[in-house]
Formats: C-alpha cells, structure tokens, sequence
C-alpha cells in the first residue's frame, strides 16, 4: 500500500493530453495589422445594426466552410460593393469539429483566410472553451438552440468583447429575452485564460446581444435580425426593429441571389 496516494497527493489523471494555451496556438496563427483591422471594423458594424442607432443593418451570410474558403476573395469583393449593410460570414452544415489542436490551428488558419480577403466572420459558440483560442479573429459569437438556456454559454458571452447574437428554435421569445438580459449582466464564473489556466473572472457584461428571429415570430422584438427561410418571399416581416438579415445558402451567388430578390420585395412593399 506504500504506493497508494494519501490524502495530500494530487491524484494525476492518465490518458490524457495537454493542449496548447490559447496564446501558443494564436502565436502559431497570428493575424497582421490589415486582419485585426477588418475584425474590429466587422464588431463595429454588428454594433451599430444590433443597437439600431442608425441606418447600418448587418446581413449574417452562412455558408459551408468548404465554400466559405474557396469563395472568400468572390465575397470580399461583394462587400466593398455594399452600402447600408455589413456582411459577416459564419460557416454554416459542417460537422461538430473536434477540439484538438490541429483543428483549432485549422479553423484558425480558415479564419485569416477571410480576414485577408477582407471578410469579418461570425463563429458558432459551442464549445464554451473556443472562443479562447478564435475570439481575436471573431467579429460575432452566435449561440445555436442548442446552448441558448445553457447558463455556461450565457455568462461567456457576457465577457465577450464582440455581438452575441441568440438563435431561437421555435418560439421561445421569453427564452431569448432571458437570455439577452442574462448577457448584458455581469457575473462571476470560471474562464479559460490566455496562458492556458482557469482563473475566476467578473464580467463586466456585453450590452451588444440580438436575437434571430424566424419571419413568423418578428414583430417588435429589439433588437434582432431576421432569419430568412426558403419560404419567406417578400419582406412583410420587416419591422423596424430589425437590426438585419441572416441567410443561408450554397455558394456566394447564390446567397447574393436571394439577397436581391429580398430587396427588391422590400423595395416594393416599402412603395404600395
């Protein structure tokens, strides 16, 4: 029994590997000047459509990570074209990715792809400890039904220094409100920290969270973007209150298709 740990012996788990700390991995995919220059102007334009102070309205693009990439330079050049709207792009019907290393170095590597083209990205907020090694290259977090209720997700986002955009599956305004209001608050809560260890943290709250909305739900809710389905032809469920627009497609024309016909019904209605 001499072997047998005692009460003062930290008991080491076996069959398990070390990751890098989120500052190792960003320094093996470090973005430049011009890269941090296109995330800070995408949180600005997220900012100014969430807040609905001014005419600035935020389309959130999804589309395959494969497309995404092969596409970025099409869809940069899209964007400078744009006015009244900031484009951001999330990759969008990928599998759940596996957290290791070599897929964080990936994603992350994704991820300058599009800043250099000039493309801010939004990121889908799962695992609670990404954001730790992508959210210097990230313009909006997006948290999925699936974490929305989760108070974990609810109090990272809370600390993050960019728009916290709050899917709903189905109905569930109250849920959404919650969680907007649980967000914008401050708390107390354990965080991955840049040189790898877990410290306690208070936030101050992030006040920048919207909710995406289905046509159907619309209606007043502030601040939120719309999410446009395959069966939403026109623009009758814009409301002013609507901060922008989320759409999926396949490929950059295609997402700039529906894009046109969305405003041209807008245009229309806004004429009758």
């Amino acid at each position: 029994m001499d072997d047998a740990p005692n009460g003062t012996q930290a008991v080491e788990p076996v069959g398990l590997r070390r990751l890098p700390s989120p500052r190792e991995l960003m320094a093996d995919a470090a973005p430049d000047q011009d890269a941090r220059g296109v995330v800070a102007r995408g949180r600005r334009l997220a900012q100014t459509a969430v807040s609905g102070a001014s005419g600035q309205r935020l389309l959130l693009l999804r589309l395959p990570l494969g497309v995404l990439l092969e596409q970025a330079q099409r869809l940069g050049a899209w964007l400078a074209r744009e006015s009244g709207w900031g484009v951001l792009a999330q990759a969008w019907a990928e599998p759940a990715p596996a957290w290791g290393r070599q897929a964080l170095l990936e994603r992350r590597r994704a991820y300058l792809h599009c800043l250099a083209a000039g493309v801010p990205v939004a990121h889908e907020l799962v695992q609670p400890n990404a954001m730790a090694y992508l959210g210097d290259l990230v313009s909006a977090a997006c948290l999925p039904p699936t974490v929305i209720e989760s108070q974990i997700h609810r109090e990272l986002a809370s600390a993050l220094p960019c728009p916290v955009l709050l899917e709903l599956g189905g109905d569930k305004r109250q849920i959404g409100r919650d969680a907007r209001q649980a967000v914008a608050a401050s708390h107390r809560f354990p965080m991955l920290l840049g040189d790898g260890r877990v410290g306690l943290v208070e936030s101050a709250g992030n006040p920048d969270g919207a909710l995406l909305l289905a046509p159907g739900m619309a209606g007043d809710e502030a601040p939120h973007l719309l999410v446009l389905d395959e069966t939403a032809g026109g623009a009758d469920a814009w409301h002013p209150a609507c901060g922008g627009l989320v759409l999926t497609a396949s490929s950059v024309a295609a997402a700039q298709q529906r894009f046109e016909r969305w405003r041209e019904a807008e245009r229309l209605d806004a004429i009758a």
